[in-house]
Parts: C-alpha cells; sequence; structure tokens
C-alpha cells in the first residue's frame, strides 16, 4: 500500500505544480467557450436549414405539378367538389380524405389541380367538414386555418406536399388560408 500511497502523492504534486495546473486551466478556458460557441453555430445552423427546408414556393395552379414530388408549394384558387368522386382521395395513407378540386377561376375554369383534402367531423382546422352522403355543391364548408369557414365561392390560399403515382399528380393539403 506504501507504494501505492507514494505514487499518488507524486502524482498530485505534478497536478499541483504550477506548469501542469496552468497548462490544465489554459486548455479548459480556451476549450469551454470555443465549444459553446460551436455548439450554438451547428444549432443556428440547423435552425435555419429546417425553416429554410419547410418554405413553400408560391406557385401558380398550372405549375404546380411540374415541381418535384415531395415539394412544398402554395397556390390560390378556388377548392370545388369534383364532377365525381368514386372514392376517397388515394394518393396517401391517411384516412378520411376527400378529393378535391383547386381551379384558378370563381367559375371553375381555368387550369385546375387534384387536392386530397382531410375531413373532420369537429371542425379541426385546414380540414373539410365532412360531406353527407347525398352532397350538392353547397354542402363543401372549408375550414382554414384562422378556424373561419369559406365556401367554394371563396378563394383562398393552399399550401401542401406534391405527391405523384403513376398516373397523376396530387396537391396534399397542409393549411388552407383566406388569402
Amino acid at each position: 500500500m506504501k507504494i501505492f500511497h507514494n505514487f499518488k502523492c507524486k502524482i498530485l504534486n505534478v497536478i499541483r505544480s504550477g506548469s501542469f495546473y496552468d497548462n490544465l486551466m489554459q486548455a479548459q478556458s480556451y476549450f469551454v467557450p470555443t465549444a459553446v460557441l460551436t455548439a450554438i453555430a451547428v444549432a443556428a445552423a440547423m435552425l435555419l436549414a429546417t425553416a429554410c427546408g419547410r418554405q413553400a414556393s408560391a406557385v401558380a395552379v398550372s405549375d404546380a405539378c411540374h415541381q418535384p414530388a415531395g415539394t412544398l408549394v402554395v397556390v390560390e384558387g378556388f377548392l370545388r367538389l369534383p364532377m365525381s368522386t368514386d372514392s376517397p382521395a388515394r394518393t396517401s395513407d391517411r384516412l378520411k380524405d376527400q378529393t378535391l378540386i383547386v381551379v384558378e377561376k370563381v367559375n371553375g375554369t381555368g387550369n385546375f389541380l387534384t387536392a386530397a383534402v382531410r375531413t373532420t367531423d369537429n371542425s379541426e382546422r385546414n380540414r373539410i367538414a365532412t360531406l353527407p352522403l347525398s352532397y350538392t355543391y353547397a354542402d363543401l364548408q372549408i375550414i382554414t386555418d384562422s378556424g373561419g369557414r369559406v365556401t367554394a365561392d371563396d378563394k383562398v390560399r393552399v399550401a401542401g406536399r406534391i405527391a405523384r403515382d403513376a398516373r397523376e399528380c396530387v396537391l396534399e393539403v397542409e393549411t388552407i388560408q383566406s388569402p
């Protein structure tokens, strides 16, 4: 045990000596602020990259399907029920999606884009109210991002991701706003 005690004392004496301790403290005083600044810079870069990745590109209805799949886009137009619906939107795994059409003009003319919009029974935002089994044009009630209700006659700004399958391009709607 005496050998270990002597060894321990020698190590403590080296550690306590001015040069070793001063060098250690100097290294720590340099390392800690540098590490903190580096961590802050990395966090800021990650935040900016994430924020930039979520930025939507404002495009015309006619140009939305020219964007790569997965691109977040914003289009303005009017939401319409399609002439016929055989089933809810088939483009995503989400249940209770309804296929709608985004058209450029209030009279339903101009370019159009197929959109998958979630339905709701309880006024959830960025969705449409669930349609009855037998519905008419007037039954379309759109709940906006702010919680307000608009109809097919009101212009909306719709943001979502472009999805593609072998046959079609669909906008998977994430937000609906009144411009």
